[in-house]
């Protein structure tokens, strides 16, 4: 094992180890939750910066500045959904002190790290950009969005529109159950008196790197109450494991509920919708013009433009409740026993999940979250305002809050699949075809206790094995064409429908149901392939939904829909033809012709997601490992690894982890990833990739946690003391960028402020020479004076300036213009090693807007040396105009004006 081992300072005094394994998974040890939060902020943002900051962008809306023109849609909708504000609302609603503690640490964990992962991760240097900042909020919005985009509302908006405009259409193309593909998770007990084994394998967007982190979280502390060692996967950017983990006593599992919690209405009332507040933003475009954004609400939610859609209110839980859920992730580490998890989960929020919790003696399963309780239609589809009435909130039943029943007991045997499920019956519309669910149970309560190990179980989560394939249609229409003598039965390979990686069979027969698919895709409407633009554009296409239709119903209803002149029977010939002949078998060195080698691994990558992006140093090698890898599985077996019927056959959701726990012996657990530990410029990228495509699982970190190796320092940009709760006069922010105003406490500030004003580019303040001592005798005295004012602003907990505010009639200033009423002139200085670039520039702006919604404020007053080119650039570009130059003493000035009201 390697380690390192470091102490640093932040917002206080940190002491922590960081010990990787052989595959670059960490143990962070600490010596309390926030000091664990803080480690576990530094460490993701050393190994994963760039992937932290696209999500920080996408749900903030600032993705444009970065990707350009491409970007603009999803910027958009991020800002009208507002995710980020319902994260910063949840943050300051608040009322537990440690929950608190708990984000601002690994927050400021997070900033400690940027630099050193922004240097590491080759994407910064190759688009000329550097990281955002966190603020203690922040991991809240990445955790809203992680998953608000698995909610139903993009396939609801869908299904309203095709209904709408091509009703013949939507009835053949629209199945009861269109998902396929989903997560499993399971528990099953080993014999009457062994412990529970406990497995998860979630399946989704195959991203890169991948949307899991593996994390071992280590807490030594006196009390035993207050220790802490888990393992588990986290959300990058988010603290804690809270989809799955296990402790020394407890383990969790996690998937979807498939419960509609977002609900929308389409605002197409003549008279436009009721809005209650709304505001302006600007998202500034890489390479474009900046475009406006008018973020607002109406009683049913957040306005959102959807393309192809219109304005459509949605609502989500976070919003209504003030709260995301996400402190529930810091009670599950130190929960003792299932009872107590499922207790904790009380508090979970979005999104609406079914959890299995078991400990040594216990298994017990839950949903958890919150939603209200809703007419099944809603969850189908968007309500329109025009059917609804002014002043209606939305379509719903009732306001009130679904109250889920209580945790129940497993005897032997409990899956968890995303099946249809009693408790959510009326809530739920895309829930999963329930033979993965079914398959799984059939396979564990098969197995002799003494056959119940990890490793059946990492079996089964490798089972590729497809229901009823091949389709009963495309079988039919296969005999029919070879009793015709059209086919030649020898070309036609035997398949009892397992989808292994070296099948050839495999290959052959959904290669030809993926050509029938392409034929019936060609024949849609091209409108109906655009119904939604933007963010939401890949669920709007109907061509992604003519696999689910063609497994559900065969091609019949389509083709009736469509207008198919040709037969099944010539659509399936014409298919075979595409496909070409199957007859010889691939030999042992020819994987070519194998389903593995059609169904290629193809992640989703943030630098490929906007076209035309810059080269990135070592991305093209890594690809190359990944396509080289051969995946079996499809959509309908318990390794479902998806594609797109008559659009691509490549692998793009699929398991994004596997993980068995074993609660008897920890030692024992197994997991695995495909991308591995690290993001591009780390050495553990693919170094899991061929274990994960083989069905192998890796030790959990476990055992003794090592001791220190070695010491070092973490990089830390924030200042001992961070903003005093107590001083806040002000909270303000532009876009991502949250800054707190504390007033100037001359006793407790003056070191701080003696180490800005005493640098040679603070000559201005005159104070070169003081010491500290002196330094709080001036502005003592300036404390008392009533026409001046002195703030600290904070980013979290690190100092970003130092701000004197000031009547210009008190000042030299004031004798070199005609000074009017509600003229206010101000100073300040950047802190060293604080914020930087777009975010410097966006503190500029908020600390120059918040001078001017200050009560009387008319018009702001600069004087900048005009020797300081920088600095009177930097006034024009935050809308100051330069009326003309003056002699102030020690400098000729630029005598600047930005009116504000």
């Amino acid at each position: 094992m390697s380690a390192d081992a470091w102490t640093g300072t932040a917002t206080g005094d940190v002491a922590g180890r960081c010990h990787r394994d052989a595959h670059g998974v960490p143990t962070l040890v600490a010596a309390s939750l926030p000091e664990l939060a803080y480690l576990q902020g530094w460490h993701v943002a050393t190994e994963r910066a760039w992937q932290v900051d696209c999500e920080h962008r996408r749900v903030t809306g600032m993705s444009a500045e970065v990707f350009g023109p491409p970007a603009v849609a999803n910027d958009v909708a991020a800002r009208q959904m507002d995710l980020d504000g319902a994260a910063r609302q949840a943050f300051n609603a608040l009322d537990d002190a440690e929950d608190r503690a708990w984000f601002t640490r690994f927050a400021d964990g997070v900033n400690a790290g940027l630099d050193a992962g922004a240097r590491r991760a080759p994407e910064f240097a190759a688009h000329g950009v550097k990281p955002l900042p966190f603020d203690p909020h922040t991991a809240l919005a990445l955790h809203l969005g992680y998953n608000v985009w698995l909610t139903n509302a993009p396939a609801a908006l869908f299904r309203t529109l095709l209904a709408e405009r091509f009703p013949a259409l939507a009835a053949a193309l629209i199945s009861p159950r269109p998902d396929a593909d989903g997560s499993n998770a399971w528990a099953v007990r080993v014999g009457a008196e062994g412990a529970p084994l406990v497995a998860a394998d979630p399946h989704r967007l195959l991203e890169l790197p991948g949307v899991y982190q593996q994390v071992r979280l280590v807490v030594e502390a006196e009390r035993p109450r207050d220790r802490v060692d888990v393992v588990g996967l986290a959300f990058p950017g988010v603290p804690g494991v809270p989809h799955v983990g296990q402790s020394e006593h407890v383990a969790w599992v996690t998937t979807s509920a498939m419960v509609s919690s977002l609900e929308m209405v389409l605002e197409d009332a003549p008279e436009g919708p009721e809005v209650l507040d709304a505001r302006t933003e600007r998202v500034h475009v890489r390479g474009g013009d900046p475009v406006d954004v008018r973020v607002a609400h109406t009683p049913r939610g957040r306005l959102v433009d959807v393309p192809g859609a219109g304005p459509v209110s949605m609502r989500f839980p976070a919003w209504d409740r003030a709260d995301t859920g996400l402190p529930s992730a810091r009670r599950l580490l130190t929960a003792a026993s299932a009872a107590e998890a499922c207790a904790v989960l009380d508090g979970h929020v979005e999104p609406v999940n079914r959890v299995i919790v078991a400990d040594r003696r216990t298994v017990l399963t839950r949903h958890a979250g919150a939603v209200r309780r809703r007419d099944r239609r809603s969850a189908w589809g968007a309500a329109r305002a025009s059917a609804l009435g002014r002043g209606s909130a939305d379509g719903s039943l009732d306001q009130r809050w679904v109250r889920w029943p209580a945790p129940a007991a497993a005897d032997d045997v409990v899956v968890a699949a995303n099946e249809p499920h009693p408790d959510t019956a009326c809530l739920t519309v895309d829930a999963c075809a329930p033979w993965r669910s079914r398959r799984i149970r059939e396979a564990l309560e098969a197995l002799a206790p003494q056959e119940r190990t990890v490793d059946a179980m990492a079996a089964l989560q490798t089972d590729t094995r497809t229901p009823g394939a091949p389709r009963a249609w495309l079988a039919d229409a296969v005999d029919a064409l070879v009793a015709d003598d059209v086919l030649a039965a020898e070309s036609v390979p035997a398949w009892a429908g397992d989808a292994a990686a070296g099948s050839a069979a495999a290959r052959w027969w959904l290669l030809v149901e993926h050509e029938v698919a392409a034929a019936l895709i060609a024949h849609l409407p091209p409108a109906s392939r655009a119904l939604l633009g933007g963010p939401w554009a890949p669920w709007g296409d109907a061509a992604a939904w003519v696999g689910a239709a063609l497994a559900e119903r065969g091609p019949e209803p389509l083709r009736a829909a469509l207008g198919v002149a040709a037969s099944t029977r010539d659509l399936v010939r014409a298919a075979v033809a595409a496909v070409g002949d199957a007859a010889e078998p691939p030999g042992p060195d020819d994987t070519a012709r194998t389903w593995g080698a059609a169904h290629a691994l193809t992640p989703f990558l943030f630098t490929h997601e906007h076209p035309g992006g810059p080269d990135v140093p070592g991305l093209a090698d890594v690809l190359d490992t990944i396509g080289s890898v051969r995946v079996g599985g499809t959509a309908d077996a318990v390794c479902a690894t998806s594609h797109a019927p008559g659009l691509a056959v490549g692998t793009h959701r699929g398991p994004v982890a596997r993980v068995v726990f074993d609660l008897g012996d920890r030692t024992r657990s197994r997991w695995v990833v495909p991308f591995g530990a690290s993001s591009l410029g780390g050495g553990h990228v693919t170094d899991q990739l061929d274990a994960w495509a083989a069905g192998r699982l890796l030790p959990v970190p476990s055992g003794p946690v090592p001791p220190s190796a070695g010491s070092g320092v973490a990089p830390a940009r924030s200042v001992p003391g961070g903003a005093p709760p107590g001083r806040i006069v002000a909270e303000v922010g532009v876009g991502a960028l949250g800054l707190t105003m504390t007033r100037v406490r001359p006793a407790l500030d003056a070191p701080l402020i003696h180490a800005l004003v005493t640098e040679p580019r603070a000559e201005f303040y005159g104070m070169r020479g003081h010491s500290v001592q002196d330094v709080e005798e001036v502005y003592d005295f300036l404390e008392f004076q009533p026409t001046h004012a002195n703030h600290l602003v904070w980013h979290g907990g690190t100092l970003v300036a130092l701000v004197q505010t000031y009547d210009p009639r008190a000042e030299e200033v004031g004798g070199a213009y005609e000074v009017r009423d509600g003229d206010l002139g101000f100073h300040f200085i950047t802190a060293p090693g604080g914020l930087q670039g777009r975010a410097r520039a966006a503190a500029y702006r908020s600390i120059v807007d918040w001078l001017g919604a200050r009560p009387g404020t008319r018009r702001l007053v600069i004087e900048p040396d005009v020797r300081n080119t920088r600095a009177v650039k930097t006034a024009r570009a935050l809308g100051f105009t330069v009326d003309r130059e003056v002699e102030l003493p020690g400098k000729r000035a630029a005598l600047c004006f930005r009116a504000v009201h």
